[in-house]
C-alpha cells in the first residue's frame, strides 16, 4: 500500500514538474505574443472587436503611407515592422515556471502602447485596447495546457 502511494506521488510530482517546465512556459508566452500580433494586425481589440476609429487620423495616415508604403485602414499600431512597438514584445517565465509575463522590451514602445491601450493617443485620445488576452484566447492557451499534459501521461503510462 505504502509503495502505491509512493508511485502516485512520485507520477503527481512528474505530472506538476511538466506543467511548470520552461519548455510550456515558452509555448505560451509565445502564443500570447502571436495572438496579441495577429489580432492586432487584423484591426481588432483585445475582445476581437473591430476598433470604435478604424482608420487613423487623416495627416498620420498620410505620413504613414509616404515613409513606410503601409495601408492606413485599418489601424494595426504598426509603423514599422522591424523595431516597432509589436516588435517589442517579449515574455519571460516566473522563475518557478508557473506562469509567464508578457512585457515590452523597449520602454519607449512600452510608452506608446500605453497611450494606445489606456491613455488614448493623438489629440483625440483614441484608446485601443490590445494588450491582453480575451476569455477565447484563454481558452486556446488553455489547450495547450491539456495537450501538454495529455503528453506527461502518456509518457507515464509508457514508464
Amino acid at each position: 500500500m505504502a509503495s502505491d502511494i509512493g508511485k502516485l506521488k512520485q507520477i503527481f510530482d512528474d505530472i506538476i514538474a511538466g506543467l511548470h517546465s520552461q519548455k510550456l512556459m515558452n509555448r505560451l508566452g509565445l502564443a500570447q505574443q502571436k495572438m496579441i500580433r495577429d489580432r492586432t494586425l487584423k484591426g481588432k481589440d483585445v475582445e476581437g472587436k473591430s476598433w470604435k476609429k478604424p482608420n487613423y487620423n487623416p495627416q498620420y495616415a498620410k505620413r504613414r503611407a509616404r515613409i513606410t508604403g503601409l495601408p492606413s485602414s485599418p489601424v494595426t499600431l504598426v509603423f514599422d515592422d522591424i523595431s516597432g512597438m509589436m516588435q517589442s514584445i517579449d515574455f519571460k517565465a516566473f522563475e518557478d515556471n508557473a506562469g509567464v509575463e508578457l512585457f515590452f522590451t523597449n520602454d519607449q514602445k512600452r510608452r506608446l502602447a500605453e497611450f494606445h491601450n489606456l491613455l488614448g493617443a493623438g489629440k483625440k485620445r483614441v484608446i485601443r485596447e490590445f494588450w491582453g488576452v480575451s476569455e477565447s484566447e484563454e481558452d486556446k492557451l488553455a489547450e495547450l495546457v491539456n495537450d501538454e499534459l495529455e503528453l506527461l501521461l502518456q509518457r507515464l503510462s509508457e514508464e
